[in-house]
């Protein structure tokens, strides 16, 4: 458990990046929290459950990152 926000790391998933929010939400995926974002408090962050679609969703962001 993270102590800060008090989540289960293991169990869910903190998006900070507004453009993957959206493509998780496009993919049926639904938010279920929403905090300051640790690394900049002027913006989100997102949590999301940790199901298969959503590490397919991040894997392919990521991917798409890397290939840039």
């Amino acid at each position: 458990m993270d102590e800060r926000t008090g989540i289960e790391r293991n169990t869910t998933f903190v998006c900070t990046r507004i453009r993957l929010k959206q493509e998780l939400e496009e993919a049926g995926e639904q938010c279920i929290g929403v905090l300051p974002n640790k690394y900049n408090p002027k913006y989100y962050a997102w949590v999301f459950k940790r199901t298969p679609t959503l590490t397919k969703v991040v894997d392919d962001f990521v991917k798409s990152l890397n290939s840039l």
